[in-house]
């Protein structure tokens, strides 16, 4: 395959994918994450499984702010906030 007679078949395609990617972007948006968006994310091990009920009241309780998201999985999870408030 001769790659010069080749060029605007490839420019057509490279032009296409970076239409789509611009149009994607302009129509869902960028998901920020805490890196540009700002907050605090947190990794604990605990030593049981929790509820994420029983997690949101207890990190509400400890920041002063109702965390973001909670996952969770086996002992281990992870809350996210838009940004720390301690009471102590």
């Amino acid at each position: 395959m001769n790659l010069i007679k080749s060029s605007k078949i490839f420019f057509i395609v490279s032009a296409i994918v970076i239409l789509a990617g611009i149009a994607t972007i302009l129509v869902a948006g960028l998901n920020q994450d805490i890196d540009f968006a700002g907050g605090t994310a947190m990794h604990v091990r605990i030593g049981k499984q929790f509820d994420n009920n029983e997690i949101n009241a207890i990190v509400t309780d400890a920041i002063g702010i109702a965390p973001s998201s909670i996952s969770s999985f086996e002992a281990k999870i992870r809350v996210r906030s838009k940004g720390l408030i301690f009471n102590r």
